[in-house]
């Protein structure tokens, strides 16, 4: 790979007003855009520029491309973000709680999480390496309810982290990857059970609305994924995203891209309906959306929005 010396000038905001007008950029307002780019990182506004180059010319936007539609595809972006991550949020917390439980009373054992015998037999140097992890974090910890639990108890599951507390203490301290990485790790066959014939992990995979373990996972990290764009402020609305597993069999309107945001936002609302969480209600909030930011309406596709997503029945 030939490497070329990076040597783009520095611009003031005038300096990218003016760029952007040569390039077909129009402005209804200059100094607010001036206030505007001396605000946001210019490399990351840019990004919503994106759609609206014209692939006929070179580095040439459609001609009458308004400052102002790529602001609001900016501020709309914001605000989907703060709604996933709301709802993101609420999720996580279910996933923490239902897998304690649904493991915890299956094992009768607060501290199943330390028993390298629940987890895939190849992959238990993860699942080491994760649990040094939270052994740090506990110990290094200064929240009071760790200083307390550290200054009264220590478990007999494991000679390697006795002073680890129940699953329910230490997933407090856990980031959304972690939690995924629990669900992934687990051997799904030590989770059968015989009369009637079920398996634990199932069960919990179709509490949130999956069919299988495999595709819940996919779902898991979908949502992490998510989450951690919304926690970095990150360009999400057309970004790649990983591929739900069973959602695509689900939409009766297929989209024109399977790997964007459209796919998880049908997930999230498989979830939320299964979970029976009443007071959210993610299709009006994509609705309202799409009315206080027309521009979203209008390049809803790219996000992977079939044509009149909401008829779709996946939504009722």
């Amino acid at each position: 790979m030939a490497y070329t010396l990076y040597n783009k000038p520095y611009q003031s905001p005038q300096q990218l007003i003016a760029t952007l007008q040569s390039k077909n950029i129009l402005f209804s307002d200059i100094p607010a855009a001036e206030k505007i780019l001396s605000e946001i990182n210019y490399y990351k506004f840019k990004m919503y520029l994106h759609p609206f180059l014209d692939p006929t010319l070179p580095k040439q936007y459609y001609v009458g491309t308004k400052f102002e539609d790529a602001l609001a595809l900016y501020r709309f972006d914001d605000k989907l973000r703060d709604i996933l991550f709301s709802i993101i949020g609420r999720i996580e917390i279910k996933l923490k709680t239902k897998l304690d439980r649904k493991i915890s009373s299956f094992t009768n054992d607060i501290f199943w999480y330390l028993n390298l015998q629940y987890y895939k037999d190849k992959r238990k140097n993860e699942i080491v390496s994760l649990l040094n992890k939270l052994n740090s974090t506990f110990i290094s910890s200064k929240e009071e309810y760790v200083k307390h639990y550290k200054s009264h108890y220590y478990n007999e599951s494991s000679d390697n982290y006795k002073l680890l507390p129940p699953f329910w203490i230490i997933s407090e301290l856990m980031t959304f990857g972690e939690i995924a990485k629990f669900y992934d790790l687990l051997n799904i066959s030590k989770f059968n059970v015989n009369n009637p014939r079920s398996n634990k992990l199932e069960e919990l995979a179709n509490e949130f609305g999956a069919s299988s373990v495999s595709a819940f996972i996919s779902w898991i990290y979908a949502l992490r994924d998510i989450r951690n764009r919304c926690a970095h402020h990150s360009r999400l609305w057309n970004s790649i995203i990983r591929e739900p597993g069973e959602i695509r069999t689900q939409l009766s309107l297929s989209p024109l891209y399977t790997n964007r945001i459209y796919f998880s936002l049908v997930m999230m609302h498989i979830i939320i309906k299964k979970l029976n969480i009443t007071d959210i209600n993610l299709k009006q909030e994509l609705l309202d959306l799409e009315i206080i930011y027309p521009i979203f309406k209008r390049l809803n596709s790219s996000a992977g929005f079939p044509t009149n997503w909401e008829t779709d029945p996946i939504w009722i």
